[in-house]
């Protein structure tokens, strides 16, 4: 059943993509299908952590209470690290719509062309029914305005040509730092979740082992690890954003267009040709040239007790 309504829902994207789209407009869709699927599993893990918490604070065992507390301030960095990605998801979707509206603007040339084409075959026809009559007044007035008609349709025809060939050089660089940034915004969210997820399991490993002891004697000394745990990973999430920042930021700075009219290199060569009634264009592309702060300790006391719901000492 679903993948008939996948099915369903994608031929009538195709269907209603004008221009011939059809493919790019499904690529946006899907990229929002992903983003909100995203979506949902981070505010599905924010509520089993709520639900998670609410459990551990009715129970009477001091170290579940204070374990699960700490872990849930680590779910919370992680719903604000998976928000971080989806904030990516959605930059990555806008280079698609940039990039169809760069498709538009061309088809939107070429209906103008079409509109100057039919206008210039009016004329034509016109001054061949004209020149039968041999109305010298008719002919001059119909030349005239197939002469001014021709021109139109000439710059028609070489913004057409103009705006291809802006079209593909812009298309390669978005296209390229979508990709980028997204393969940077995957390998942060792996970074931040071993930080977040290997610190969980540094908490987990400050519950008490119970195995052969009873557990009236078993104490439980975690706490202030625990909170030492967080803070921690505090620290490591900013500076995993400030080094994320940095590395875009000299990824994309220096980058230059990969098309440059009248110029051409020993190595270019050609990416992109296409033919139109008159022009032909082509775009060449250049290689670019290559180009823990330590946590306070904490200086609160261990939680010492029992773990069946002693008093803290």
């Amino acid at each position: 059943m679903k993948r008939a309504t996948r099915a369903i829902r994608r031929s009538s994207i195709r269907l209603m993509s004008p221009g011939g789209h059809g493919n790019l407009n499904i690529l946006i869709s899907d990229i929002r299908d992903v983003k909100n699927a995203a979506k949902v599993q981070s505010n599905a893990q924010k509520i089993a952590s709520e639900d998670l918490l609410n459990w551990a604070a009715g129970q009477e065992n001091i170290a579940i209470q204070d374990v699960v507390g700490q872990i849930s301030e680590l779910h919370l960095l992680w719903t604000e690290v998976q928000k971080e990605f989806i904030g990516h998801l959605k930059e990555y979707k806008h280079t698609y719509e940039m990039i169809l509206e760069g498709e538009r603007d061309i088809d939107r040339a070429k209906q103008n062309l079409n509109v100057c084409e039919q206008k210039e075959g009016k004329i034509r026809r016109e001054l061949r029914k004209s020149a039968r009559k041999s109305n010298p007044a008719d002919i001059r007035v119909l030349e005239a305005k197939l002469s001014q008609a021709e021109r139109t349709k000439e710059i028609a025809q070489l913004e057409v040509a103009d705006k291809i060939r802006e079209n593909e050089a812009v298309k390669l660089i978005r296209l390229k730092e979508g990709l980028l940034k997204l393969s940077d915004a995957y390998m942060d969210l792996g970074k931040k979740s071993c930080v977040v997820f290997e610190s969980q399991r540094e908490i987990a490993l400050q519950l008490p082992d119970v195995h052969s002891k009873e557990l009236e004697e078993v104490k439980y000394a975690g706490a202030a690890a625990c909170r030492n745990i967080v803070q921690q990973v505090r620290v490591k999430l900013r500076k995993c954003r400030r080094s994320t920042d940095i590395s875009t930021t000299n990824s994309f700075s220096e980058l230059p267009p990969p098309y440059s009219p009248g110029m051409r290199t020993s190595d270019s060569s050609h990416i992109f040709h296409s033919s139109h009634d008159v022009h032909n264009s082509s775009l060449q592309q250049q290689t670019p040239s290559q180009q823990q702060q330590k946590p306070n300790e904490d200086s609160d006391d261990d939680l010492v007790g029992a773990v069946g719901g002693a008093s803290i000492r």
